[in-house]
């Protein structure tokens, strides 16, 4: 067995402690700087880390679920589903840097997670011709943007914004409540084929999962962490699309909105956003590429991502240019940084996409 699945198997495993949501197992990996070394732990190791009880410590000690994981892995090839750990180079930088991103992601498709420029637009499922017009012509119009659009592959505004970016070419990612096995609804089964072409299928669940209720507000947060900026192009007073403009304004993203009549049930909640100033007004193209800076070269940044380095990190990041690439060893001495220490710092670094992890225990910086 390789370094690499070995290790895969251990951060499957680590997503299906009893217990250890993602918050603490991230905890977990800024403190051990692996999967595997969190399961070699022992039990008073492991109360040292924040969100760690006795009986949570216990659990993770005698709980091996190596052979679900496996099984897992297994079913991937099957699926042809590839596995995002949190500190893997391809996993969606926007998402990782929400406090309650998942710790593992299932992906379908071929599209790049972190294009320079992402778009999420959402709505009611009793859309109306107007909103899906809306949407047609939105989208048409951003085709030159080269950007990523995501959705969630429900009824109404969500499954317009899939088709119209099949339609021009523009890739999507329709990020799902269930398992890549299973399209819901079942209606969309062509869509989600197509969508797959020149996009994917994306979701923190196990193959086999079902749609239950709880698990729509969930995935919202996942398509609101993948963007930029969130549209809510028609929505009624409450429903799934405010729940997601709630996560993004969290998030500390963009949130848009398109204006409807008044007397339109299914404009209420754009209304009230834009009038309640939670959301921009959005009425073509152009309004959001202004927002955005879309228009011109400079794309309007994620503060949150690439953070000011202060402290122990800078120093490490200053090493780490003055080589190709270094080993935690004599990284570790140029820096005088332990390395059990060194050892998180290099993992939340990662996590901030500034370092990646290189064979052999080597590191190297990403920009």
């Amino acid at each position: 067995m390789s370094a690499n699945h070995s290790e895969k198997i251990y951060q499957v495993a680590l997503s299906l402690l009893p217990n250890v949501g993602h918050i603490t197992a991230k905890n977990l990996l800024k403190h051990f700087g692996s999967a595997q070394e969190i399961f070699q732990a022992d039990k008073y190791s492991l109360l040292r880390i924040s969100g760690i009880g006795t009986k949570t410590a216990q659990q993770i000690i005698a709980t091996k679920p190596f052979k679900q994981a496996q099984e897992i892995i297994e079913q991937t090839k099957k699926y042809h589903t590839k596995i995002l750990f949190y500190t893997d180079k391809n996993y969606p930088e926007r998402l990782r840097d929400t406090k309650d991103a998942p710790i593992l992601l299932f992906y379908r498709g071929t599209a790049n997670l972190n294009l320079r420029k992402t778009l999420a637009i959402v709505g009611t499922r009793q859309a109306t011709s107007y909103g899906k017009q809306f949407t047609d012509r939105l989208i048409c119009d951003l085709k030159k943007d080269n950007l990523l659009i995501i959705s969630g592959l429900a009824y109404g505004i969500d499954v317009q914004a899939h088709r119209s970016a099949i339609k021009y070419g523009i890739p999507n990612i329709a990020v799902m409540a269930t398992g890549t096995d299973r399209i819901y609804p079942s209606d969309h089964q062509k869509v989600a084929s197509q969508i797959i072409q020149n996009g994917g299928l994306l979701t923190e669940n196990q193959f086999g999962t079902t749609p239950e209720a709880l698990r729509f507000p969930e995935r919202n947060r996942i398509i609101a962490g993948l963007a930029d900026v969130t549209l809510i192009v028609e929505a009624k007073s409450k429903g799934g699309a405010l729940i997601t403009a709630n996560i993004a304004e969290s998030y500390n993203r963009e949130v848009c909105a398109v204006p409807g009549s008044v007397y339109s049930g299914t404009s209420e909640g754009c209304n009230n956003l834009i009038k309640r100033h939670k959301a921009h007004l959005i009425t073509s193209a152009k309004d959001l590429e202004e927002l955005m800076n879309w228009d011109t070269d400079q794309v309007r940044p994620n503060k949150n991502i690439l953070p000011k380095l202060e402290g122990k990190e800078k120093l490490v990041f200053e090493t780490l240019t003055q080589h190709e690439n270094i080993h935690i060893d004599l990284l570790s001495w140029q820096t005088g940084i332990l390395s059990s220490e060194l050892a998180g710092i290099l993992l939340a670094m990662e996590f901030k996409g500034l370092v990646k992890t290189l064979p052999g225990k080597c590191y190297a910086k990403t920009t």
